[in-house]
Formats: C-alpha cells, sequence, structure tokens
C-alpha cells in the first residue's frame, strides 16, 4: 500500500512515479534502478529486521538501493538520490 499523497506529491515535480515492489528480485530491481533518477522510500510500519538479526526482505531491497546509488557515484560521478520519509529515513540510517 502507498498513499495517494506520495504519487501526487511525487508527479507534481513533473516526474513519473514508479511503485518497486519490496520483494521484487534483484536482478528486475537493477533494470528499475537503471531506468529511474532517484527513489522515495516511504514510512510506515514496517519491520526492518527480524529478531534474528537478519535483515526483512523490504531492508534488503532498501540496501540493495543504497549500493546501486554509492555505485553510481563511485564509477560514474553519477548522483543518484534517495529520500526517506520516516521509517524510510531509518532504514537509510540503518
Amino acid at each position: 500500500y502507498v498513499p495517494a499523497s506520495y504519487v501526487e506529491w511525487i508527479s507534481q515535480t513533473g516526474a513519473i512515479p514508479v511503485l518497486i515492489p519490496h520483494d521484487i528480485p534483484k536482478v528486475r530491481l537493477d533494470r528499475i534502478l537503471d531506468n529511474i533518477q532517484g527513489v522515495l522510500i516511504t514510512g510506515g510500519s514496517s519491520d526492518l529486521g527480524e529478531t534474528t538479526g537478519t535483515p526483512t526482505p523490504l531492508m534488503s531491497t532498501i540496501s540493495h538501493i543504497v549500493e546501486h546509488s554509492k555505485s553510481l557515484k563511485t564509477k560514474h560521478n553519477k548522483d543518484f538520490p534517495i529520500f526517506g520519509i520516516c521509517m524510510g529515513f531509518q532504514a537509510l540510517l540503518m
């Protein structure tokens, strides 16, 4: 579930919002990331880690997005902004 306000907010900037499932296979995620210019990680009440310390599928996807952004900067000096709101910001700090 993604609140319509996030979609509207992104659309108001002239960008086209692309909703990325949290459990998407990494190969498909890479294809999407190669064709967009940034990511907004929304808030919510999802778990980011299991009680065993292993990341949830959501946290694994967020970590992959962060590594993609860092790789673009390192290899091509290209910016790939990531903006986190509430839980999304917490995930980025982790």
